[in-house]
């Protein structure tokens, strides 16, 4: 019994320390991840990279669960999360070199086989203001961002630069989900 409150008492302490650093909305546990830049959706696509990676993109609303995702917590480390494709059960990751689009620009997949690594955690912080979120994936520590013209249907990892550069500013919007469908809090939009 001794124990067993203690598990309580330490999983109650965590997710406070969880909910602090988490974007607002965490509770609804499935999410849209935004780009300011495009406002466009982090989604799934069905190509994959090879037989563990499938590739990851930006797309306008519409692609129903290809954009829905979920945020996990690290058990080991309350400032960092996994982020899992809802449909796939894939956690996002930082694609190895071979497949960096050049040498200070990297692409971003799923993991089909899904370990937990440092190249499947990132870091959620609050920009100030409205700004968004930063989005850093722990390998290397690089930002997720939206690629400028011709390829802004891509999301990649760049090494941290000017903070002000839209192309790295996300929104997390938090969604309720059920029976198939995905309804997006404090939007008009439904997607089926």
């Amino acid at each position: 019994m001794f124990s067993l409150l203690n598990f309580f008492l330490i999983v109650k302490v965590v997710s406070v320390i969880v909910a602090a650093n988490l974007p607002d909305g965490y509770t609804f546990k499935f999410v849209h991840i935004i780009s300011n830049y495009h406002n466009t959706h982090l989604t799934v696509r069905n190509d994959l990279m090879n037989d563990e990676l499938r590739k990851v993109k930006l797309a306008k609303l519409g692609e129903s669960s290809r954009n829905v995702w979920r945020l996990v917590p690290d058990p080991s480390n309350a400032a960092q999360f996994e982020i899992i494709h809802h449909e796939s059960n894939e956690p996002l990751c930082a694609a190895p070199m071979e497949f960096a689009h050049d040498a200070k620009r990297r692409n971003v997949a799923t993991w089909v086989p899904g370990p937990v690594d440092k190249q499947c955690l990132w870091m959620i912080e609050k920009r100030p203001g409205n700004a968004g979120y930063r989005v850093v994936n722990m390998e290397r520590e690089e930002q997720l961002y939206a690629a400028m013209r011709p390829y802004e249907a891509d999301a990649r990892l760049w090494v941290p630069r000017d903070d002000d550069n839209k192309q790295h500013h996300w929104d997390i919007i938090p969604l309720n989900y059920c029976q198939g469908h995905t309804v997006a809090i404090n939007m008009t939009a439904t997607v089926v």
